[in-house]
């Protein structure tokens, strides 16, 4: 509903928390003597995570956690149906007072809900939403656009399998934790492209290579000064001068 926070059917941007639905009978004859009569069994189209709906029938409608909600499936129709273990009898028929405590806050309330009953007996499938029927009622060949949306929507909000695959599909595309070994090698690579410091002696042996390579290439010369340097460090040579 647009007039809705959230489109509803909740208060709360589209959220409610039903701490607690209760269910009293009276014979028509009798109207004021009420009877409480216990739900046995609740089964909800969608549950939030921790306000399951049998926490609308636990008893408890206060505390932490107390109640059915259905974030974040708001903006849409959901349906709970909450059933009693024995069927009630009672002649000429009967009254039927229904209580609904939601004591969460004053925001996470029902804004616009429906109650009905029957008499069927066993589980009932949760009620198709009107422009659902109206499409399924058309012949498959003679759906719009509109009607074939329709289908599609329903099925993908509540095709258990559907659900399953989109939820591992969105996990794998989530991005991978990054490898320790690929962490290692890139510490490694920063540290091997730093720039080394430069060694005090390496301009020396730079310049004694290049001396060595002169000598090398000038061998005659090379002799020449080895020899002059040999004869003036002998003793004569000394002795004399």
């Amino acid at each position: 509903d647009d007039r809705l926070p959230g489109k509803g059917p909740g208060l709360g941007n589209g959220n409610f928390v039903l701490g607690e639905i209760e269910l009293d009978i009276a014979p028509a004859a009798n109207p004021k003597k009420f009877s409480r009569v216990k739900f046995s069994t609740a089964r909800a189209s969608f549950s939030q995570k921790s306000y399951e709906v049998a926490k609308a029938i636990d008893g408890n409608p206060g505390g932490p956690n107390a109640g059915w909600a259905i974030s974040p499936e708001v903006g849409k129709n959901q349906t709970a149906i909450f059933s009693i273990a024995d069927p009630v009898q009672l002649e000429g028929g009967s009254i039927l007072r229904f209580t609904l405590k939601q004591p969460y806050d004053d925001t996470h309330t029902l804004g616009k809900f429906r109650l009905s009953v029957t008499t069927q007996k066993g589980p009932l499938p949760f009620a198709l939403p009107g422009d659902l029927k109206e499409a399924l009622a058309v012949q498959k060949d003679q759906r719009n656009k509109a009607q074939l949306d329709a289908i599609t929507k329903y099925f993908r909000e509540n095709d258990s399998t559907l659900k399953s695959l989109d939820q591992k599909l969105a996990e794998a595309r989530k991005p991978l934790p990054i490898d320790p070994k690929l962490v290692e090698l890139r510490g490694l690579l920063t540290a091997l492209e730093k720039k080394p410091s430069v060694d005090p002696r390496h301009d020396r042996w730079l310049n004694d290579l290049s001396l060595s390579k002169k000598q090398l290439a000038q061998r005659r010369l090379t002799g020449a000064q080895d020899l002059t340097w040999a004869l003036i460090n002998t003793s004569a040579f000394l002795f004399n001068h």
